[in-house]
């Protein structure tokens, strides 16, 4: 387990070991895994947690994962990416933004499940090719009770056969145009609206409720009903509420939590 780490800075001459955290044909390496295991993952040359080979099992959970990837480097800037086989992976409640690509990359066959993230305004290297959630894989992915906020240029960019293997609903997709989405790798682009009426039951297409000056953290659009605070003015960690599936309160607008946590690598 990587917890409780400030993982900054890290530059590699070959390119892809300048990640924050470089997992290779391992199991089980959890990165974060509860809010007193948070760890900051930031500038980093290349990507912030890599997963590769057969590394099966892994978590990313209760970090913050920003600003990683290099100017002109258009491979680099993944938050969290997973290569190979790298199968059962699970990232939940993190704070992901201002990576120069994407908040999640994946190719060959990795696969897992994404819920109760954040990911907002990744894509600011200029690339122009990804999204917030990218995939080739031909691995499965659930996509559950996320905020996707002004990323670019897509929220989903996917191709046809990772389309296929996406399961996604109960999220929020803010999107400044017309094409957040594309599952045939560019060929076709979706508004965030046509996108969740045509595959997300329960998704919402709008902005968050709004931005907290304490934690940065973003809602989805309700009443704020939570009477329960922390000692530092934050709601307590529970799932994301987009209002059809009530969890706490009576009229939903929960937050995620913004949570704030050298390179390390396992092979």
């Amino acid at each position: 387990t990587v917890a409780g780490a400030k993982i900054h800075h890290n530059i590699n001459p070959s390119g892809t070991l300048g990640s924050g955290v470089y997992i290779s044909d391992s199991t089980g390496v959890v990165v974060g895994g509860s809010p007193t295991n948070k760890n900051w993952v930031y500038s980093n040359e290349w990507d912030g947690v890599s997963y590769n080979g057969a590394s099966t099992g892994g978590e990313v959970s209760y970090n913050e994962i920003y600003l990683n990837g290099k100017l002109g480097e258009s491979n680099s800037g993944d938050a969290v990416t997973g290569h190979g086989t790298s199968t059962g992976l699970v990232i939940k409640w993190n704070y992901i933004h201002d990576n120069l690509n994407t908040a999640y990359a994946f190719v060959g066959g990795a696969a897992g499940s994404i819920y109760h993230n954040k990911a907002v305004n990744n894509g600011t290297g200029g690339f122009n090719t990804r999204g917030a959630f990218y995939s080739t894989s031909t691995g499965a992915f659930v996509l559950r009770n996320n905020i996707f906020n002004l990323n670019l240029p897509y929220e989903i960019r996917v191709n046809a056969t990772a389309a296929a293997v996406l399961d996604s609903d109960y999220n929020l997709y803010n999107h400044s145009d017309a094409t957040a989405v594309t599952l045939d790798d560019g060929s076709t682009d979706l508004s965030a609206a046509a996108y969740v009426t045509a595959n997300e039951a329960s998704g919402v297409a709008s902005e968050p409720l709004g931005v907290s000056l304490k934690d940065n953290g973003l809602a989805i659009a309700g009443t704020n009903d939570r009477d329960d605070l922390d000692y530092y003015g934050n709601y307590p960690v529970g799932p994301v509420d987009i209002g059809e599936k009530q969890t706490f309160g009576a009229s939903g607008g929960k937050r995620i939590l913004s949570i704030p946590g050298r390179g390390i690598g396992f092979w």
